[in-house]
């Protein structure tokens, strides 16, 4: 399959997905294949459903195939939309590419000359992506910094934001992380994309909820900042579903998140067995500890979910 055949497929695939309303926005190629399944499995038997099924296969598979032969090649003409077009197939699957196309953006940075303000923020949006990907993601903060500091000049599509935004919140920086999705409200609020905009910023207030003294709206301002849209914004949750120490929001965490990190994980890594989620937690606390601050992990946080 060449990268036109599978740009094709990409938008069919984007052009048909409105019709399966259990399909969420937020879902990548992987995630919907997924859904997909479990809606079948469910007794969902509609021949349309098994059609979207099959080329979501196709381009999961086949799009993973031809990037690593086609698009890893930083010097290859239209590098960059290329990538975007197969970007799901890699990003949305748990393949040993992520590293490798991570590599290729950052390749193709070094090379390229006079990039315009539109072609970094889809370099960036791509290198942002893979890093949040891979095991190691809080590497990518200074390729996230200059994406935001180029959506404050640029617009973009919501996409963008709502990618620097989750990049954010797995690095445990939920200030960043509303500062991404407000901006890409207000944005898309002036091109008039009001349901876009009013979706960005009810992720804001959801993101928001785990920053203490958060000044949140009142139903008041929001009816007058989306008058058609006020629903959409008004169905965050007004309670975290999932709890997060809020030490987390504080500057002298963040300070050391980055090498408490790195050591943290140079010790999971080394673990012989299984490892577990825990593990790797304990070596977080043990890593803030030492810098004497006390970090209460998502189990401690949330003592009725489990987890791996």
């Amino acid at each position: 399959m060449d990268g036109a055949t599978l740009s094709s497929l990409r938008q069919k695939i984007q052009a048909n997905r409105s019709s399966f309303p259990f399909l969420a926005s937020y879902l990548g190629m992987w995630g919907m294949k997924q859904r997909c399944v479990l809606e079948k499995r469910q007794g969902n038997d509609d021949p349309a459903l098994n059609a979207f099924e099959e080329d979501l296969e196709t381009y999961i598979s086949e799009g993973g195939k031809w990037l690593a032969a086609e698009v890893l090649d930083p010097k290859k003409e239209n590098f960059l939309p290329f990538a975007q077009y197969s970007m799901d197939a890699v990003f949305d699957n748990d393949n040993e590419e992520k590293d490798t196309l991570l590599q290729a953006f950052l390749k193709y940075e070094e090379n390229a000359k006079d990039l315009g303000n539109r072609e970094k923020i889809l370099l960036y949006y791509l290198i942002v992506a893979a890093y949040r990907r891979i095991a190691r993601p809080w590497r990518g903060k200074a390729k996230a910094a200059a994406l935001l500091e180029l959506l404050e000049k640029e617009d973009t599509a919501r996409d963008v934001y709502e990618e620097l935004a989750a990049f954010y919140k797995g690095v445990l920086d939920y200030a960043s992380a509303v500062k991404a999705y407000l901006l890409g409200a207000k944005t898309l609020k002036a091109m008039g994309l009001e349901k876009e905009a009013a979706l960005l910023y009810r992720d804001a207030l959801t993101a928001a909820i785990c920053l203490p003294g958060y000044e949140f709206p009142s139903e008041k301002e929001i009816r007058d900042m989306f008058p058609h849209e006020s629903e959409t914004v008004l169905s965050y949750p007004k309670k975290a579903t999932f709890a997060h120490d809020e030490v987390e929001a504080s500057p002298r965490f963040q300070a050391v998140y980055d090498e408490v990190m790195e050591e943290a994980m140079d010790a999971y890594e080394k673990e012989k067995g299984g490892k577990t989620v825990h593990m790797l937690w304990a070596y977080m606390a043990e890593g803030f500890a030492k810098r004497d601050i006390l970090w209460k992990d998502p189990q401690w946080m949330n003592p009725s979910m489990r987890f791996d």
